[in-house]
């Protein structure tokens, strides 16, 4: 692989207020938002290339699309409700929002090369699912190779891995060449007691994460 691509959309908690949600969100936004993500998975390497978005997925999820069937529920690009805190979004805010993402999903196209591969990195509530890590992926021209499932099965050996469970598929911006697009979503609760990261354990999880890169590195 030439280069390992990192999307992370959902580590960040800023500009919910700024942008139409009152306080009562934040609760919802505490619960949902990947803590530590842009830190577990991010690497000083010039083989890798992380694009993280900048603010919450509250303001603008960019992996929503265009038409998504979440929109249904007040929760596509840009979310207007989450249980019982709504949002006021005026055209100014629903064009700046779509703009975002547009930008994000510019920037992980420009950072693809052929024989990059896309890592999704995400985390979800324990409460969802007893499974620690998600690996994740797409049906379609973008599955990973059994070698890269594989070397993510290996990367975290030990711990209760889910294949798409309890998420499934993997965000693959369409280019004029094929990729492999894998997701890594990891369960709070390996590296966070509530609020509190737990060090040793957030170590541990970057030190398999590392392990996972160097796999794909030598395939």
């Amino acid at each position: 692989m030439e280069r390992i691509v990192l999307n992370i959309p959902h580590s960040s908690c800023k500009g919910v207020l700024q942008y139409g949600w009152k306080e009562d969100v934040m609760p919802y936004v505490n619960r949902m938002t990947d803590w530590h993500t842009d830190i577990l998975f991010n690497r000083e390497d010039p083989r890798i290339k992380a694009v993280v978005f900048p603010l919450s997925r509250f303001v603008c999820d960019v992996e929503r699309l265009e038409n998504d069937e979440m929109e249904k529920i007040g929760q596509g690009i840009c979310y207007e409700r989450f249980g019982d805190a709504k949002r006021n979004v005026c055209d100014r805010i629903r064009q700046e929002v779509y703009d975002m993402r547009e930008r994000h999903i510019s920037e992980l196209r420009e950072a693809l090369t052929e024989g990059s591969i896309l890592i999704d990195c995400h985390s979800f509530p324990s409460y969802i699912s007893p499974v620690e890590v998600c690996i994740g992926f797409n049906g379609d021209w973008s599955k990973p190779s059994d070698k890269v499932i594989e070397a993510a099965m290996d990367a975290f050996r030990g711990l209760l891995v889910g294949i798409n469970d309890p998420y499934s598929n993997s965000i693959s911006p369409e280019m004029p060449f094929r990729y492999p697009s894998v997701m890594i979503e990891l369960n709070k609760g390996l590296y966070m007691d509530g609020d509190r990261i737990l060090p040793k354990q957030m170590d541990e999880i970057k030190r398999r994460i590392t392990d996972f890169y160097n796999r794909i590195f030598n395939l």
